[in-house]
């Protein structure tokens, strides 16, 4: 699969993921994609971190639902710009 490809199904995952699709498990899986593909993006894994402190509900350090959504929204705009 080309990159772009993978990049256009990550977009759509992590818009699911924002629009309601919030488990753990998929936040994880965007979480490793993220990571896989972009691991030498600084402006992409800073993004890439609120995953790993997701939890639904939140909590002491971690991010919760309401706070992802822009962070979803932010890193799909920089998405979009990788794939011009």
């Amino acid at each position: 699969m080309e990159i772009s490809q993978r990049i256009d199904q990550l977009i759509d995952k992590i818009n699911t993921f924002k629009n309601g699709e919030n488990s753990l498990k998929y936040a994880n899986e965007i979480e490793g994609e993220l990571i896989e593909l972009f691991l030498d993006d600084d402006e992409v894994m800073e993004e890439a971190t609120a995953f790993a402190l997701y939890r639904p509900g939140g909590g002491d350090h971690l991010v919760n639902e309401m706070q992802m959504k822009p962070i979803c929204e932010k890193l799909v705009s920089l998405l979009v710009d990788r794939l011009n």
